[in-house]
C-alpha cells in the first residue's frame, strides 16, 4: 500500500482527484485530503511523522503558496515525493527547485493521474529494493535485512554497530568496516565510528553534520576536509562549516 496526501483549496477538484486516485489503486492506496496547507502540514508532521509516500499539492495553496510548503516538507522529509497541481501549465517553470516527480494540470485527466501514481509506485519500489543484509554470527535469528533508505547513520560501539533510523535504532554484532563495504555511494564515513546517509543530511554545521530529525553526526579531524568537500558537492552548496 502507498500513502498519499492531497492539498487543494478547491473542494470540488480535491474530491475529483481523490476519486481518480482511489479508482486507480483501490485498496492499495490510503488517501488523506486537506483543503488548506496548515491541515496538510499538521497531518504530515504531527500525525504521520513524515511516514508518507507522496503529497499532491496545489501550487497556489496557502498565503505563501504550495511551492514554499512543499519545499519545507521536502527539506524535513526527503523521502516524500511531491506532485504539483495547477490550472496553469506556465507555472511549471516555477517548481523545479523542489525536484517534484510530476505536474498535474486541471481539469485532471485520468491517464495523467494514473501516470503520476505509477511513478510514485516505481520510485517506492526502487527504494524498497535497496537492502542491506547483515549477518549476525552470534545470533540464532539468522541474517537481518534493512532498507537503505531508512538508515540515517550507523555508529560503532566496541563489538557492535547501531543502525539509527528516524525514530529508533537496531543493534548488531558486526564491524563498521565490513558494513561499509556493503553500502552505496550515498553513504559516507565521517569518523572512525560513524557512517552517515547523505540523503539524510540537512546541512553542515561547525561540529559535524546536522541530520533531518536533529542529530549531529561528528566529523573526525583526519577526514574533515574530504567529508566537507563530499557533502558540499552532494548537497550542491558552498562549504558552510
Amino acid at each position: 500500500m502507498i500513502r498519499v496526501a492531497i492539498c487543494d483549496e478547491n473542494n470540488k477538484t480535491l474530491e475529483k482527484l481523490e476519486k481518480l486516485i482511489k479508482n486507480t489503486l483501490g485498496n492499495e492506496v490510503s488517501v488523506s485530503t486537506h483543503d488548506n496547507v496548515f491541515s496538510l502540514v499538521t497531518y504530515v508532521c504531527d500525525e504521520r511523522k513524515g511516514k508518507l509516500d507522496a503529497v499532491y499539492i496545489d501550487i497556489n495553496s496557502g498565503q505563501k503558496g504550495g511551492i514554499a510548503a512543499a519545499e519545507s516538507l521536502q527539506k524535513e522529509y526527503p523521502n516524500i515525493k511531491i506532485i504539483f497541481l495547477s490550472d496553469d501549465i506556465e507555472r511549471a517553470k516555477d517548481i523545479f527547485r523542489i525536484n517534484p516527480i510530476y505536474f498535474l494540470t486541471r481539469p485532471y485527466e485520468e491517464d495523467y493521474v494514473k501516470d503520476s501514481l505509477y511513478k510514485i509506485i516505481q520510485i517506492v519500489d526502487e527504494d524498497n529494493a535497496e537492502l542491506l543484509t547483515i549477518g549476525n554470527p552470534e545470533s540464532r535469528k539468522g541474517d537481518s535485512v534493512v532498507l537503505l533508505k531508512d538508515i540515517y547513520y550507523i555508529e560503532s560501539q566496541k563489538r557492535v554497530i547501531n543502525i539509527h533510523y528516524y525514530d529508533g535504532f537496531s543493534t548488531y554484532y558486526y564491524k563498521l568496516d565490513e558494513v561499509e563495504k556493503k553500502l552505496k555511494n550515498n553513504f559516507l564515513r565521517t569518523h572512525q565510528s560513524f557512517i552517515v546517509n547523505l540523503d539524510k543530511v540537512k546541512k553542515l554545521v561547525n561540529d559535524g553534520l546536522l541530520l533531518y530529525g536533529g542529530t549531529i553526526v561528528p566529523i573526525s579531524r583526519s577526514r574533515y576536509k574530504d567529508v566537507v568537500g563530499t557533502v558540499s558537492r552532494y548537497l550542491n552548496i558552498g562549504e558552510e562549516a
